[in-house]
């Protein structure tokens, strides 16, 4: 693992825990429950349920590198699908302009 991961992901929590102050005035139940079910929902709707599934081994990856005796070719097709995934996620998300028009993408395997 690389320890400027580690570094950066402790350090931002932390900055940002400071800059709250109150850290229950940050947390709002709604919200919360709107913002982490419509991104589910988005994910379950937009990719098919065993990548959904996956997701977290495709994201593991950046924080731990695969092994030197794993299956690189599977390795590398996972890779691939979860920026894939990303990708298609922060298009449908912020959509895309193509031609004067949002396009919103949907994944298809």
């Amino acid at each position: 693992m690389d320890i400027a991961t580690i570094i950066g992901l402790v350090s931002s929590f932390t900055l940002v825990a400071i800059a709250m102050g109150d850290p229950m005035t940050f947390f709002d139940v709604p919200s919360l429950i709107i913002v982490g079910g419509g991104t589910c929902a988005l994910m379950l709707t937009s990719f098919p349920l065993q990548d959904v599934i996956n997701l977290s081994r495709y994201t593991w990856y950046c924080v731990v590198p695969p092994k030197p005796d794993c299956d690189r070719d599977k390795v590398k097709g996972e890779l691939e699908k979860g920026i894939l995934m990303y990708t298609r996620i922060k298009v449908l998300c912020t959509g895309h302009r193509v031609g004067g028009r949002v396009d919103r993408c949907r994944y298809h395997t």
